[in-house]
């Protein structure tokens, strides 16, 4: 019983590690491609694309941050 709880824990962690990573990779891409959309649609070269990409970045930190917050935050509903 102990070894089938410790390969669920196991698992849960791999799910939580793939969630946080394709989160920062989607919001990229997201980031990405709009700066992308708006740079052809006004002629600039890549000052949108690299911006879209920052946001991004920082966007799916966030989220990560938010995501881990929930699922391991303070458990006191006290407060």
């Amino acid at each position: 019983m102990n070894k089938n709880n410790n390969w669920q824990k196991i698992a849960q962690a791999f799910g939580m590690l793939t969630l946080l990573g394709i989160t920062v990779i989607v919001n990229m891409a997201v980031g990405f491609w709009l700066g992308s959309l708006i740079d052809r649609l006004i002629g600039s070269d890549l000052i949108f694309k690299i911006t879209g990409l920052i946001i991004g970045v920082f966007s799916g930190f966030y989220s990560d941050y938010r995501l881990i917050n929930d699922v391991f935050g303070d458990k006191d509903e006290n407060k």
